[in-house]
């Protein structure tokens, strides 16, 4: 196809003939007149188009029906010719055309549905494990027999194999379950058993009914050659002991015991121990009562005296206080209380220890004080009837000389 290349000229007056070949001339010859536009041939002659904008309007028109050669689009149902099967030179290409590519080029490829390839078709390796409907090639198969083999030696690396090796027995399972039926649990101490070296003796051991039979296999005598059964000593069995703990059992006395212990023997607070509680109750004469303790440097003693008689006579009473002895007092701080009513409603305070007869009286008697110690001795407290024509055959429950020490 040839192109002509097409000027354009705006003139007042049409040219004189021949003008310019294959060229358009717009004219105006005068302000009041409308656009012309001429038209020239090859040769250059002129031919008339007309008004101006009617022409103008008219190409417009025209034009507005044509596509642009630079990125045409066509409406409608455009026809190019067919080229050649197996063309590539920019031509257009008909839907004939395609048609036939595909004609000729479609039988190399396989359909999507069931497609048969020939030759040796490739495809991506699946991640071992994969479990979806993607393509598996060879090398996805054998590492996926490589890992049920898992290194499985030679002899065990097949099915066949692996049957062979269970005695080709479907129930190889319910078998082995059957046969493990009749034998042995696994037990530690029956395995240590089986490790000895047995005699018949030690095995008869096993066969005995009871203990009773046991002891007379043993040649045992309860109390003769063990020891019967004791629920304390079974208690002290079960106890973790120590070497210490053990020793305690082996002291000879009270002595040794605190030795074991470093105890310093002492006497005991109030609570728990009393140096002496003497008690008379129908006694036919009431003797010189004497208590004498030994009592420690710094001690801090408390002294009970309590006399009741149940009968008496005479002009006498009783007679308490502290005679004699090597324990010399700091200080001595109580009450005296006495009377012949049923309470004892008279009461004398002391301050320092009684060291003669006072009290002269045949009714209830009740001496009560502190005594701290200076110096360590014997220390001598007594009670008697304080004249020798009173007589008191008799005294009540209760009556006592107490000394207790309190630290």
């Amino acid at each position: 196809m040839s192109q002509i290349a097409i000027k354009f000229f705006a003139v007042l007056n049409p040219p004189a003939e021949p003008a310019e070949p294959n060229s358009i001339y717009l004219t105006k010859p005068d302000p009041e007149s409308p656009f012309d536009m001429f038209v020239t041939d090859n040769d250059g002659y002129l031919s008339p188009l007309g008004n101006a904008a009617f022409v103008l309007a008219t190409m417009a028109s025209l034009l507005a029906s044509k596509a642009n050669l630079n990125s045409p689009e066509f409406t409608g149902i455009p026809i190019v010719p067919t080229a050649e099967t197996g063309m590539a030179d920019g031509q257009v290409a008909s839907t004939e055309f395609v048609q036939n590519s595909f004609d000729a080029y479609l039988p190399q490829f396989a359909p999507l549905s069931s497609p048969a390839f020939t030759g040796n078709p490739t495809a991506p390796t699946q991640t071992p494990g994969n479990n979806s409907t993607r393509l598996a090639n060879t090398a996805f198969v054998q590492a996926a027999i490589a890992a049920l083999i898992n290194s499985a030696p030679g002899a065990l690396d097949t099915l066949d194999e692996l049957a062979a090796a269970f005695g080709d027995d479907p129930n190889f399972a319910a078998t082995v379950t059957t046969a493990l039926a009749g034998k042995q649990p696994l037990d530690a101490d029956l395995t240590a058993i089986a490790a000895l070296s047995t005699t018949a003796y030690g095995r008869s051991v096993l066969a005995v009914a009871d203990a009773a039979a046991l002891r007379t296999l043993a040649g045992l005598v309860i109390g003769t050659n063990v020891q019967a059964y004791d629920s304390d000593l079974a208690a002290i069995a079960a106890l973790t002991t120590s070497t210490f703990g053990r020793s305690l059992l082996t002291p000879a006395d009270a002595a040794a015991a605190r030795t074991l212990l470093g105890i310093t023997a002492a006497p005991p607070q109030v609570s728990s121990y009393l140096l002496a509680d003497v008690t008379y109750q129908n006694t036919a004469t009431l003797a010189n009562t004497t208590l004498s303790v030994t009592v420690d440097a710094g001690g801090i003693y408390e002294v009970d005296v309590r006399l009741s008689a149940a009968n008496a006579s005479g002009a006498g009473g009783f007679k308490a206080d502290f005679n004699g002895g090597t324990a010399t007092a700091t200080s001595f701080t109580g009450n005296v209380q006495y009377g012949n009513g049923p309470s004892l409603m008279n009461v004398t305070a002391l301050t320092t220890a009684p060291a003669s007869d006072f009290f002269n009286t045949s009714g209830p008697f009740w001496f009560r004080g502190t005594l701290i110690v200076n110096a360590g001795g014997t220390f001598v407290i007594r009670a008697a009837q304080s004249t020798s024509n009173a007589s008191i055959t008799t005294l009540r429950a209760g009556s006592r000389i107490v000394l207790s020490k309190l630290n």
